[in-house]
């Protein structure tokens, strides 16, 4: 597949050039869309910045009742905002998508150590700006204020309920009555626990499905709060409610056949449902439509990307996050760089600010920061984003 928007600039200066001015993309009109939830990512990363009316609302930010807002007399929010993940935030709206310069999260000490990340995974992040690490080398889930300090962590090496092997995948959603969880994937662990409910303090709330995974990887959890997960040996897509039942799965076939996915993700635009989906081994992002739960109820609609390390190739693309615009950020993970993408799957931009094998990224719930795990340095870098 020939990439769109591919150049002759040597890779390396590209790069510097990028990471010095922020973005490569040059100014343009904001893209308008729904809430697009994260994988690798998740629900609680993808909020543009609000309007201008929207950001003299008092209310913006504040918690709201979920239940309330669905019926027509009561009113939780202002006019112009909406009640989304728990908090009143902004119906739609420009995304910013310029990344100004990176901030390492500060050393930390966990108790007990070690004091380093080994190997992470998948991020994400919640509605207070919380950052959820799935420490994989250290069978560990690790959480962190907004600017880096360490303020929780849950997990170790087993496999009891409440133990890992190797988390992965960690997407944030509500459960069936509007609280807080998170889904973690863990591939190694016995059959029945490999994608697994918790409260966001690290309690175990029970498994994901009935034994229906073989190797999950990407966790997403889309605004109707069902869960999406892609398992890495089968190419299959699966979709669980948030009762943790399986509705359906897929293994796509022909054009969207997938080898090896390890990052997925959705978004939601004219009440249609797009999933996206990290397809590694293929170096490509795959976007698919849900239509029903019938066999053919998830649909290709394109795809781009392919081996390679100018614009818009990949060499295994992993973590993907989406914003209220339908922007994608990808982890490409042996091109040791992040790049974006429109809605529709053309290039915008790219970015290298000297990873090392970067494996996730999520976005923070008013979308003015970008977070990238960057795997093999062990670190987490903060960017804002304009």
């Amino acid at each position: 597949m020939i990439a769109r928007g591919e150049t002759d600039v040597d890779d390396r200066r590209f790069d510097e050039l990028s990471r010095r001015v922020g973005a490569l993309a040059p100014p343009r009109l904001p893209r308008r869309g729904l809430l697009g939830l994260l994988g690798g990512a998740t629900l609680a990363g993808a909020v543009g910045a609000p309007p201008a009316a929207a950001a003299r609302c008092k209310d913006e930010g504040q918690k709201c009742d979920k239940k309330k807002c669905k019926k027509k007399d009561k009113k939780c929010c202002c006019d112009d905002l909406k009640c989304k993940n728990g908090r009143c935030e902004p119906k739609g709206g420009s995304c910013r998508t310029d990344v100004g310069n990176g901030t390492a999260f500060p050393a930390f000490d966990a108790n007990p150590n070690p004091d380093t990340l080994s190997d992470p995974f998948g991020i994400t992040t919640d509605p207070d700006g919380n950052v959820y690490v799935t420490d994989t080398g250290n069978s560990r889930v690790l959480v962190f204020s907004a600017s880096g300090a360490l303020i929780d962590q849950f997990g170790q090496f087993g496999n009891e309920v409440d133990e890992f092997l190797e988390p992965q995948g960690i997407a944030l959603g509500l459960d069936e009555e509007d609280r807080e969880r998170l889904y973690i994937a863990d591939p190694d662990q016995s059959l029945a626990q490999r994608l697994r409910r918790f409260r966001v303090t690290g309690a175990h709330e029970g498994n994901v499905g009935a034994g229906d995974l073989d190797s999950p990887s990407g966790v997403a959890v889309d605004s109707g709060e069902n869960i999406w997960v892609v398992d890495r040996n089968d190419g299959e897509v699966f979709l669980f409610g948030n009762d943790r039942q399986l509705i359906t799965s897929w293994t796509p076939g022909d054009e969207g056949e997938l080898s090896l996915p390890e990052g997925i993700a959705t978004f939601e635009e004219n009440n249609r449902t797009f999933v996206y989906v990290a397809d590694t081994g293929n170096n490509r992002i795959v976007k698919f439509e849900y239509v029903d739960n019938s066999a053919d109820g998830l649909e290709f609609v394109d795809e781009a990307g392919s081996f390679g390390s100018t614009n818009e190739r990949f060499d295994e693309p992993v973590g993907i996050a989406i914003d209220n615009c339908g922007n994608l950020w990808v982890a490409d993970r042996d091109n040791d760089r992040v790049q974006q993408l429109d809605k529709d799957l053309n290039f915008e931009s790219r970015f290298s600010d000297g990873f090392n094998e970067p494996s996730g990224v999520a976005l923070s719930p008013n979308g003015k920061s970008l977070y990238v795990l960057d795997s093999l340095n062990e670190r987490v870098v903060r960017y804002p984003l304009s």
